[in-house]
């Protein structure tokens, strides 16, 4: 008799451990689970942090392209290289820096096709001229106005 006490024992023991199993392997899936689900949810948040990094800097360089508009108006129409207009020049290359600087960020010159690296290297252009004296600075007002037209604030 004391055979069958211990078969039985061990009989409900296996039986216990069986249903320990199955609750571990249920655990695991749902731990398995829960992981590939946050991972999705990094992976989403991750591409969202990017696209509003993305959209700062799209405000950065509107802000840049404004301050050279701003800048321009205080430039006479028919600018001459001289001393008296040194400081003027200075804050317009200043501007352009920073416009140069958001485009770079941007990764506008990876795309040598892209309209708006093309405005900008068509203003460089203009700037280059009007800072020699060979242009008035209502042609490069056209420029900047093109520039800021191209560039699309909307997320």
């Amino acid at each position: 008799m004391d055979a069958d006490i211990i078969s039985f024992e061990s009989l409900l023991a296996a039986q216990e451990a069986a249903r320990w199993s199955l609750w571990t392997m249920i655990g695991g899936w749902v731990s398995g689970l829960a992981t590939t689900v946050a991972c999705f949810i990094a992976l989403r948040s991750t591409n969202s942090w990017r696209e509003q990094e993305k959209y700062k800097r799209i405000i950065l360089l509107k802000e840049s392209i404004f301050s050279y508009k701003s800048t321009l108006y205080y430039v006479p129409n028919d600018f001459k290289p001289s001393p008296e207009f040194k400081d003027i020049a200075f804050q317009l290359q200043g501007a352009l820096d920073a416009i140069h600087k958001q485009c770079l960020l941007l990764g506008y010159d990876e795309m040598p096709n892209n309209e708006i690296w093309k405005a900008f290297f068509e203003l460089f252009a203009l700037h280059s001229e009007l800072l020699q004296g060979n242009i008035k600075a209502k042609v490069l007002v056209e420029a900047i106005s093109k520039l800021s037209l191209l560039v699309k604030t909307k997320q």
